[in-house]
Order: C-alpha cells, then sequence, then structure tokens
C-alpha cells in the first residue's frame, strides 16, 4: 500500500509541477506579446521612452498597479465573481489606466 501510495504521489506531484510550467510558458508568452503591444501602442501615440530613474520608478509602479489589477480580475472571473463582458471591460479600463499612467511619466 506505500508504494502505490508513493507511486500516486509521485505521479501527481509530476502532474502539477507540468501544469505549473505549462501555466508559466502561457503567462511568459502572453507577457511578452503584451509587452510588445503596449510598447509599439504607445510609441504610435508619441511616448518616449525615459531613462531617468524617476521615470523608471514611476513605470514601475504603474506596472504593478497593473499587473495586480489584472490578478484581481483574473482570480474574480475564475471564481465566477463576475462574467466574461465584466472581466472584458475591466482588463480594458486596467490598460488604459497603464497606458495613462505610463504616459504621465514622461
Amino acid at each position: 500500500l506505500q508504494r502505490s501510495f508513493d507511486k500516486n504521489q509521485n505521479a501527481i506531484k509530476r502532474w502539477w509541477d507540468q501544469e505549473q510550467n505549462r501555466l508559466d510558458r502561457e503567462y511568459n508568452t502572453w507577457a511578452a506579446k503584451y509587452s510588445a503591444a503596449v510598447a509599439k501602442e504607445l510609441a504610435q501615440d508619441g511616448y518616449q521612452y525615459n531613462t531617468t530613474a524617476a521615470a523608471k520608478v514611476c513605470e514601475q509602479t504603474f506596472t504593478a498597479a497593473f499587473n495586480a489589477s489584472i490578478m484581481k480580475i483574473e482570480e474574480a472571473y475564475s471564481k465566477g465573481d463576475i462574467n466574461e463582458e465584466t472581466r472584458n471591460h475591466q482588463l480594458k479600463v486596467a490598460q488604459d489606466t497603464l497606458k495613462t499612467g505610463i504616459k504621465s511619466c514622461q
């Protein structure tokens, strides 16, 4: 029984690790695509990247707030607290807030 239990536990751990790796890859792909899209849109809107320390901190602050908002939205959606239409609206608002915030960092 112990060997059978250990075998099942190992199978579950392997599955869990594989699932986490898959989700990490999906997130990294999404984040890279999103960052590229935001950078392109900001460039089209006339935003010039500012390399001062204050501008970097400002951009990091808005990016961190955006990431926190996205996590909160996705958590509410996964729990069924909000529907897809509300989720999409909130994601758009978060994106607009990020772009406006980053533009203010210039």
